[in-house]
């Protein structure tokens, strides 16, 4: 069985929901279910760059993509 867990920021975001989806991807992982986790592609200022890319971390494979893109203003 495989499972996607999606989630709008993980690691190196700090907070309860990326803890909470790091530790049940890893937990569900040790009885034989294959995670991966979905999310953006931030840095700790919620920067992201303008292209994904997929990471091991954790243990798990992170596809981390591209959502939000700068607004650039002409005049």
């Amino acid at each position: 069985m495989k499972f996607l867990t999606v989630t709008p920021s993980l690691f190196p975001i700090k907070g309860g929901a990326e803890t909470v989806v790091k530790n049940n991807s890893i937990g569900v992982g040790r009885i034989g279910i294959v995670t991966d986790v979905a999310t953006f592609n931030m840095g700790r200022k919620w920067n992201p760059p303008s292209k994904g890319e997929t990471q091991d971390m954790f243990g798990l494979k992170v596809f981390k993509v591209s959502g939000l893109a700068r607004a650039i203003h002409t005049s």
